[in-house]
C-alpha cells in the first residue's frame, strides 16, 4: 500500500504513476483517497490509498532458481542464470525500499492528521 499527496485534475492512478517516476501502473486496486482542500487557495491535502497486487518479480526469481537447479553442469547458463537473479533481487530490494519509504510518509502524513 503507498499513500502519496499531490493535487490536480489528472485521474489517480496517473497521479500515483507520476509521482513514481512510472508511465503506467502494474495490477492496482483502488482502495481510498481523500482531499482536504476547502477551496480555491491551494492548502491543503490530496491522499490516495492503492494496493498493488504484482508479484511478477517474485514470479520471475521463483523460475529463476528452479532453472537454476535444472542446469546441472552448464556452468555458462548457471553463471547467467546467477546474473539474472541478482539483477531480480536487486530490484526487488529497490521497490521495498520504495515501498517502506512511502508507507514512512504515509504513517507521517497520517500522524499530522
Amino acid at each position: 500500500m503507498a499513500c502519496l499527496t499531490g493535487c490536480g485534475a489528472a485521474s489517480e492512478e496517473k497521479t500515483v504513476a507520476k509521482a513514481l517516476g512510472l508511465e503506467k501502473l502494474p495490477a492496482v486496486t483502488h482502495i481510498s483517497s481523500c482531499d482536504s482542500h476547502g477551496g480555491f487557495h491551494g492548502d491543503g491535502v490530496s491522499c490516495i490509498a492503492l494496493t498493488f497486487e504484482d508479484d511478477q518479480l517474485e514470479q520471475q526469481l521463483a523460475a529463476c532458481k528452479q532453472e537454476q537447479e535444472a542446469c546441472g553442469s552448464d556452468y555458462v547458463r548457471l553463471q547467467a542464470l546467477t546474473d539474472e537473479q541478482e539483477r531480480l533481487t536487486a530490484e526487488l530490494d529497490a521497490k521495498t525500499e520504495r515501498w517502506v519509504y512511502l508507507n514512512d510518509l504515509k504513517e507521517r502524513i497520517d500522524a499530522q492528521q
